[in-house]
């Protein structure tokens, strides 16, 4: 397990009142893995299961304030544990892009209103740092990505958005974005390869909203397990997640059992800051990114704007594992417009990206002919691609194995694919 900072930071929750009682939104594991006993302590003690996970062995609940110590001394209970508040830490909005009186016209490009009124497509730098612009015989073609984050405008003219999941208020299928931070990341990811605004490191991934905190930027770590588990139900191979916060042993379980499944997970490594010493004694990175079972990313700068090129606002520590553009990020936004962003919740989505054209790459060689995994672990095999094609930036421990470079993973992709 790594050390314990990222787009979003956790606090302990207070009582929440539930059916005219105080109760507290807990995890409940059962005995012996008994996710049924979880689910009776849970009942029998005057609460509510509120998540009851397909693949993990606990619930989420909500219990009685005085009924808590009860259920954590129950036979059928191996332990409970708090279900913090997550919020997300918003990233520098840096500029609302310039808006022109219709395509065809030079600037930056806001697209507030149709489709026809959107800016011509520009390359962000960040695409073009990291060799996206290089890559040519994949697109993330066949690759599901899923989004755990405030959910994705579906109906942006720069984004084609699959389907997806809601675990907020209102209907499961409502999983649009009402706060812009998802549908950013999106953006990065997989903006359309189109003649509109902006594109994304993998255009043709097959995108999914899994809407897990809301217009506020705010959810439980209930919610997070939930979008896990969603994603491992519906055969999500690559999950995103530009949020963090405090260690939680259940979602840590819930990672640790969706890496075991396949699933590849990758994190932002936290807004925390930094010496820009080449130390990395900051250990300021937020959980799940300290997970041994994430990909954590730190964030850098145009190679113009800094004399070391690590962003000054990204967290650091000994789990970082690539580094990635965080700064002044282009991307989409909601109202069908454009917004320049910085924070390591906008390096994430760029491995993201590059994850989705490696995993399309080795396509054929992940899986036989009935569509079984060739490898036990078919994520390990692109983390370690990742990982052993990054390029060397600053030679410190800051960039963990270096900047990921999407053409670079391609050719190692290619080679052990063959």
């Amino acid at each position: 397990m790594k050390y314990s900072g990222s787009g979003l930071f956790a606090s302990l929750v207070g009582a929440t009142t539930v059916s005219g009682a105080a109760k507290q939104p807990v995890f409940i594991h059962g005995a012996n893995n008994s996710q049924s006993h979880a689910a009776a302590a849970a009942h029998d003690h005057g609460g509510a299961v509120v998540y009851n996970y397909e693949n993990f062995d606990f619930v989420a609940a909500r219990v009685p304030n005085k009924a808590i110590e009860d259920v954590r001394v129950d036979e059928r209970v191996s332990h409970i544990q708090q279900d913090s508040v997550v919020s997300l830490a918003t990233p520098t909005e840096i500029e609302q892009v310039k808006k022109n009186n219709g395509r065809g016209n030079s600037g930056n490009g806001g697209g507030s209103g149709g489709c026809s009124s959107q800016p011509d497509q520009r390359m962000p730098w960040g695409y073009d740092r990291i060799d996206a612009d290089l890559v040519t015989e994949a697109t993330g073609t066949g690759v599901n990505v899923g989004i755990l984050d405030t959910g994705i405008q579906s109906d942006h003219c720069d984004l084609t958005v699959t389907g997806g999941t809601n675990f907020m208020k209102g209907s499961p299928n409502d999983y649009s974005d009402d706060n812009g931070h998802g549908t950013h990341v999106a953006g990065i990811i997989a903006a359309t390869n189109n003649t509109l605004g902006t594109v994304g490191i993998a255009p043709d991934s097959t995108l999914w909203s899994v809407r897990v905190l809301d217009q506020t930027g705010s959810g439980r770590w209930s919610d997070i397990a939930a979008g896990l588990d969603w994603c491992m139900s519906n055969g999500i191979e690559i999950i995103s997640m530009s949020i963090g916060g405090s260690y939680n042993d259940s979602v840590a379980t819930a990672i640790s059992e969706a890496d075991d499944a396949g699933h590849l997970i990758i994190c932002s490594a936290g807004n925390g800051g930094n010496n820009e010493d080449g130390s990395c004694e900051e250990e300021n990175m937020t959980f799940p990114a300290t997970h041994s079972s994430t990909i954590a990313v730190a964030g850098m700068d145009e190679d113009n704007q800094s004399d070391t090129f690590l962003g000054e606002y990204s967290s650091l520590g000994t789990a970082v594992d690539l580094l990635a553009p965080g700064t002044n990020v282009l991307s989409t936004y909601l109202g069908n417009d454009y917004r320049q962003m910085t924070g390591t919740s906008m390096a994430a989505p760029h491995v993201t990206g590059v994850a989705s054209l490696v995993w399309e790459t080795m396509g054929a060689s992940l899986t036989n002919e009935d569509g079984d995994s060739t490898t036990a672990e078919p994520n390990d095999e692109i983390q370690d691609i990742l990982l052993t094609s990054a390029e060397t930036v600053l030679g410190t421990c800051e960039e963990g194995a270096g900047l990921v470079n999407a053409a670079a993973a391609i050719d190692e992709a290619v080679t052990r694919s063959n």
